[in-house]
């Protein structure tokens, strides 16, 4: 039972974090650190991240480290936009896949592969390391799928791309979802 308990929490938490890479607008360019214009200039305050891989497991491990805090409004924050108009943040909560959220055991995710598909979407092999109460380490490896969407990454819990469209074509926009 305690080994089902894990797998639903990391299940839980994968789909929650990767929502939260539309937090930073991923993209599929490789950041370039920030120029420091002189000797005083403050260090920034994320690691150098060179590659989309590493923005990526940068973007996933600080999520965790937001979950752990119990803050929950970086997920209503990237779902699709028609979801954000249909249900208020109240009513977010009370959805069972963010309800019952939680990252608590989950020490760090370490980013595997990224596989980018037209822009669009992409694949992202991961290992999520968990800490046990008693100190055990334990990786769950699995993937997710992220999704490209005005000008970032998301990870929609709740909503959908086929509801998105929908509502952009209700609105006369007639969106490619992109």
């Amino acid at each position: 039972m305690n080994i089902m308990r894990r797998i639903f929490d990391a299940a839980a938490l994968i789909i929650l974090v990767a929502i939260t890479l539309a937090i930073t607008g991923c993209s599929e360019q490789v950041r370039e650190p920030e120029a420091k214009t002189d000797a005083t200039s403050q260090p920034a305050s994320e690691p150098e991240l060179v590659t989309v891989k590493d923005t990526i497991e940068y973007v996933l491990n600080e999520a965790i480290t937001r979950l752990k805090y119990g803050d929950k409004s970086g997920l209503y924050e990237n779902e699709y936009p028609y979801m954000r108009e249909e249900t208020n943040f109240d009513e977010y909560l009370k959805l069972r896949a963010i309800k019952f959220a939680e990252a608590d055991t989950v020490r760090s995710i370490e980013v595997t592969d990224v596989r980018l598909h037209e822009h669009d979407s992409a694949e992202v092999d991961l290992i999520v390391h968990f800490e046990g109460p008693t100190g055990t380490h334990t990786e769950f490896p699995d993937w997710i799928i992220v999704y490209y969407h005005d000008g970032r990454w998301i990870k929609p819990t709740a909503s959908s791309i086929v509801g998105q469209l929908e509502y952009e074509q209700s609105k006369g926009k007639g969106g490619s979802g992109q």
